[in-house]
Protein backbone atom coordinates (compact mmCIF):
# COMPACT_ATOMS: atom_id res chain seq x y z
CA UNK A 1 0.00 0.00 0.00
CA UNK A 2 1.76 2.99 -0.97
CA UNK A 3 1.29 5.96 1.55
CA UNK A 4 0.27 9.89 0.78
CA UNK A 5 2.30 12.68 -0.41
CA UNK A 6 2.21 15.65 0.19
CA UNK A 7 2.60 18.20 -3.02
CA UNK A 8 4.82 21.21 -2.33
CA UNK A 9 2.82 24.35 -2.05
CA UNK A 10 3.64 26.59 -4.56
CA UNK A 11 5.84 28.96 -2.09
CA UNK A 12 7.61 26.37 -1.06
CA UNK A 13 9.15 25.81 -4.32
CA UNK A 14 9.76 29.65 -5.14
CA UNK A 15 11.66 29.52 -2.21
CA UNK A 16 13.47 26.17 -2.86
CA UNK A 17 14.43 27.84 -6.35
CA UNK A 18 15.62 30.99 -4.74
CA UNK A 19 17.65 29.04 -2.13
CA UNK A 20 19.55 26.56 -4.84
CA UNK A 21 20.79 30.10 -6.67
CA UNK A 22 22.17 31.25 -2.74
CA UNK A 23 23.57 27.66 -2.72
CA UNK A 24 24.77 28.01 -6.19
CA UNK A 25 26.96 31.29 -5.41
CA UNK A 26 24.58 32.96 -7.90
CA UNK A 27 23.11 34.96 -5.39
CA UNK A 28 25.63 36.35 -2.60
CA UNK A 29 26.02 37.91 0.66
CA UNK A 30 24.52 41.39 0.73
CA UNK A 31 22.92 40.85 -3.43
CA UNK A 32 19.49 42.42 -3.93
CA UNK A 33 16.89 40.38 -4.67
CA UNK A 34 14.58 41.49 -7.95
CA UNK A 35 11.45 43.66 -6.83
CA UNK A 36 8.57 41.85 -5.99
CA UNK A 37 6.96 43.00 -9.41
CA UNK A 38 9.85 41.33 -11.29
CA UNK A 39 9.56 38.37 -8.83
CA UNK A 40 5.78 38.07 -9.51
CA UNK A 41 6.48 38.65 -13.38
CA UNK A 42 9.29 35.87 -13.64
CA UNK A 43 7.73 33.02 -11.48
CA UNK A 44 4.00 34.24 -12.24
CA UNK A 45 2.60 34.07 -8.86
CA UNK A 46 0.57 36.68 -7.00
CA UNK A 47 1.89 39.06 -4.07
CA UNK A 48 0.73 36.66 -0.85
CA UNK A 49 2.45 33.55 -2.84
CA UNK A 50 5.16 35.16 -3.29
CA UNK A 51 5.49 36.87 0.40
CA UNK A 52 5.15 33.13 1.75
CA UNK A 53 8.19 32.07 -0.74
CA UNK A 54 10.25 34.91 1.50
CA UNK A 55 8.78 34.71 4.78
CA UNK A 56 10.37 30.70 3.88
CA UNK A 57 13.75 32.04 3.40
CA UNK A 58 13.78 34.86 6.09
CA UNK A 59 13.11 31.94 8.61
CA UNK A 60 16.12 29.89 7.35
CA UNK A 61 18.15 32.94 7.77
CA UNK A 62 19.33 32.70 3.85
CA UNK A 63 17.59 36.61 3.19
CA UNK A 64 17.00 39.52 5.30
CA UNK A 65 13.99 41.19 4.33
CA UNK A 66 14.33 45.24 4.92
CA UNK A 67 11.42 47.87 5.12
CA UNK A 68 11.64 51.46 4.03
CA UNK A 69 12.50 53.35 0.31
CA UNK A 70 15.64 51.38 -0.04
CA UNK A 71 14.40 47.68 1.29
CA UNK A 72 13.88 44.80 0.04
CA UNK A 73 15.13 41.13 0.47
CA UNK A 74 18.88 40.71 0.80
CA UNK A 75 20.63 37.39 0.56
CA UNK A 76 22.17 36.59 4.32
CA UNK A 77 24.27 34.01 4.63
CA UNK A 78 23.78 32.39 7.95
CA UNK A 79 26.57 31.91 10.36
CA UNK A 80 27.54 29.32 13.56
CA UNK A 81 25.94 31.39 15.58
CA UNK A 82 22.33 31.05 14.25
CA UNK A 83 22.95 27.74 13.47
CA UNK A 84 23.90 27.29 16.98
CA UNK A 85 20.69 28.78 18.34
CA UNK A 86 18.28 26.53 16.01
CA UNK A 87 20.50 23.01 16.91
CA UNK A 88 20.05 24.31 21.11
CA UNK A 89 16.70 24.67 20.49
CA UNK A 90 15.85 21.26 19.55
CA UNK A 91 19.06 19.98 22.02
CA UNK A 92 17.32 21.49 24.86
CA UNK A 93 13.78 20.06 23.94
CA UNK A 94 15.80 16.70 24.41
CA UNK A 95 17.03 17.55 27.48
CA UNK A 96 20.38 17.05 26.19
CA UNK A 97 22.96 18.31 28.84
CA UNK A 98 26.04 19.71 28.63
CA UNK A 99 28.44 16.83 29.53
CA UNK A 100 26.35 15.49 26.19
CA UNK A 101 27.87 18.15 24.25
CA UNK A 102 31.21 17.82 25.57
CA UNK A 103 31.86 14.71 24.99
CA UNK A 104 30.25 14.85 21.09
CA UNK A 105 33.26 17.72 20.77
CA UNK A 106 36.02 15.27 22.60
CA UNK A 107 34.85 13.08 19.83
CA UNK A 108 34.86 15.12 16.95
CA UNK A 109 38.05 16.91 18.11
CA UNK A 110 41.38 15.05 18.13
CA UNK A 111 39.99 14.01 14.37
CA UNK A 112 40.66 17.75 13.40
CA UNK A 113 43.69 17.62 14.64
CA UNK A 114 44.77 14.58 12.88
CA UNK A 115 44.08 16.61 9.55
CA UNK A 116 45.40 19.58 10.36
CA UNK A 117 49.09 17.42 11.08
CA UNK A 118 48.41 15.42 7.78
CA UNK A 119 48.46 18.95 6.10
CA UNK A 120 51.18 20.51 7.86
CA UNK A 121 50.19 24.19 6.06
CA UNK A 122 52.69 26.75 7.26
CA UNK A 123 49.89 29.71 7.59
CA UNK A 124 48.19 27.54 9.52
CA UNK A 125 50.91 26.69 12.17
CA UNK A 126 51.75 30.04 12.38
CA UNK A 127 48.21 31.44 13.44
CA UNK A 128 47.92 28.18 15.67
CA UNK A 129 51.38 29.68 17.42
CA UNK A 130 50.37 33.27 17.71
CA UNK A 131 47.20 31.72 19.48
CA UNK A 132 49.24 29.72 21.81
CA UNK A 133 51.39 32.94 22.83
CA UNK A 134 47.86 34.75 23.50
CA UNK A 135 47.33 31.46 26.24
CA UNK A 136 50.48 31.88 27.33
CA UNK A 137 50.51 35.76 28.26
CA UNK A 138 46.77 35.76 29.73
CA UNK A 139 48.31 33.64 33.01
CA UNK A 140 47.02 35.94 35.12
CA UNK A 141 43.23 36.32 34.07
CA UNK A 142 41.04 32.93 34.09
CA UNK A 143 38.30 34.76 31.80
CA UNK A 144 41.20 35.84 29.27
CA UNK A 145 42.78 32.77 29.46
CA UNK A 146 39.53 30.87 28.94
CA UNK A 147 38.98 32.92 25.73
CA UNK A 148 42.56 32.33 24.90
CA UNK A 149 41.95 28.32 24.80
CA UNK A 150 38.97 28.52 23.15
CA UNK A 151 40.38 30.75 20.06
CA UNK A 152 42.99 27.88 20.05
CA UNK A 153 40.55 25.01 19.89
CA UNK A 154 38.31 26.79 17.57
CA UNK A 155 41.11 27.70 14.68
CA UNK A 156 42.55 24.33 15.14
CA UNK A 157 39.20 22.61 13.73
CA UNK A 158 39.08 25.42 11.45
CA UNK A 159 41.81 24.29 9.99
CA UNK A 160 40.99 21.16 9.74
CA UNK A 161 40.39 21.04 5.87
CA UNK A 162 36.59 19.33 6.15
CA UNK A 163 33.95 21.48 5.37
CA UNK A 164 31.36 19.69 7.12
CA UNK A 165 33.14 19.12 10.26
CA UNK A 166 34.34 23.03 10.38
CA UNK A 167 30.25 23.38 10.22
CA UNK A 168 29.13 20.91 12.92
CA UNK A 169 32.11 21.93 15.15
CA UNK A 170 31.20 25.73 14.87
CA UNK A 171 27.78 24.98 16.48
CA UNK A 172 28.96 22.67 19.08
CA UNK A 173 31.96 24.97 20.34
CA UNK A 174 29.36 28.11 20.11
CA UNK A 175 27.38 26.21 23.20
CA UNK A 176 30.57 24.95 24.36
CA UNK A 177 32.12 28.62 24.67
CA UNK A 178 29.16 30.25 26.33
CA UNK A 179 29.21 27.29 28.78
CA UNK A 180 33.39 27.66 29.39
CA UNK A 181 32.82 31.84 29.89
CA UNK A 182 30.43 31.14 32.67
CA UNK A 183 32.82 28.83 34.51
CA UNK A 184 35.72 31.04 34.28
CA UNK A 185 32.99 34.20 35.04
CA UNK A 186 32.80 31.80 38.29
CA UNK A 187 36.44 31.45 39.05
CA UNK A 188 37.39 34.50 37.87
CA UNK A 189 37.92 36.09 41.44
CA UNK A 190 39.04 33.35 43.89
CA UNK A 191 41.97 31.71 40.32
CA UNK A 192 43.41 35.08 40.14
CA UNK A 193 47.36 34.07 38.65
CA UNK A 194 46.06 30.67 39.08
CA UNK A 195 49.22 28.20 37.73
CA UNK A 196 48.18 24.83 38.22
CA UNK A 197 46.80 21.92 36.38
CA UNK A 198 45.28 23.79 34.21
CA UNK A 199 47.99 25.97 33.11
CA UNK A 200 49.82 22.78 32.46
CA UNK A 201 47.43 21.38 30.24
CA UNK A 202 47.65 24.53 28.35
CA UNK A 203 51.16 24.70 28.19
CA UNK A 204 52.20 21.23 27.77
CA UNK A 205 49.20 20.02 25.85
CA UNK A 206 48.83 22.97 23.34
CA UNK A 207 52.47 22.89 22.78
CA UNK A 208 53.40 19.42 21.77
CA UNK A 209 50.22 19.13 19.67
CA UNK A 210 52.30 22.14 17.42
CA UNK A 211 55.09 20.08 17.55
CA UNK A 212 53.58 17.48 15.87
CA UNK A 213 51.70 19.28 13.72
CA UNK A 214 55.07 20.51 12.56
CA UNK A 215 56.52 17.17 12.44
CA UNK A 216 53.35 15.76 10.33
CA UNK A 217 52.76 13.21 13.17
CA UNK A 218 49.56 13.17 12.58
CA UNK A 219 48.54 9.63 14.69
CA UNK A 220 50.40 10.83 17.44
CA UNK A 221 48.69 14.19 17.16
CA UNK A 222 45.07 12.62 17.08
CA UNK A 223 46.47 10.50 20.37
CA UNK A 224 47.72 13.06 22.36
CA UNK A 225 44.47 15.62 21.67
CA UNK A 226 42.24 12.86 22.63
CA UNK A 227 44.50 12.46 25.61
CA UNK A 228 44.29 16.31 25.98
CA UNK A 229 40.94 16.91 26.32
CA UNK A 230 39.97 13.49 27.97
CA UNK A 231 42.31 14.88 30.84
CA UNK A 232 40.66 18.32 30.55
CA UNK A 233 37.36 17.22 30.98
CA UNK A 234 38.60 15.20 34.02
CA UNK A 235 39.77 18.11 35.85
CA UNK A 236 37.09 20.34 34.83
CA UNK A 237 34.48 17.63 36.22
CA UNK A 238 36.68 17.18 39.14
CA UNK A 239 36.38 20.93 39.95
CA UNK A 240 32.92 21.65 38.67
CA UNK A 241 30.84 18.30 38.75
CA UNK A 242 27.34 19.79 39.69
CA UNK A 243 27.79 21.59 35.52
CA UNK A 244 27.70 18.07 34.09
CA UNK A 245 24.19 17.69 34.86
CA UNK A 246 23.30 21.51 33.87
CA UNK A 247 20.88 21.11 30.47
CA UNK A 248 21.00 23.52 27.60
CA UNK A 249 17.82 24.67 28.96
CA UNK A 250 19.85 26.49 32.22
CA UNK A 251 22.97 27.21 30.14
CA UNK A 252 21.33 29.13 27.19
CA UNK A 253 18.58 31.02 29.84
CA UNK A 254 18.44 34.64 28.15
CA UNK A 255 18.32 35.56 31.44
CA UNK A 256 22.06 34.05 32.50
CA UNK A 257 24.55 36.72 32.80
CA UNK A 258 28.60 36.13 32.18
Amino acid sequence: MLNSVRAPKTAELIAAQLRQRIARGELCEGDALPSESQLMDQVGVSRPILREALRILESESLIDVRRGARGGPRVRLPDAAILARSTAVLLQLKGTTVADVLDARGAIEPTAARMVAERRAPDVLARLRSLHEDELGSVSDVRARATASARFHNALVESCGNTSIVVLMGVLSTIVDHHHALVAAQLSREWQGYRGPYMHLITEGHGRLLALIEAGEADAAELLWREHMREARAWADGLLADNRSTTLVDLLNPLTRL
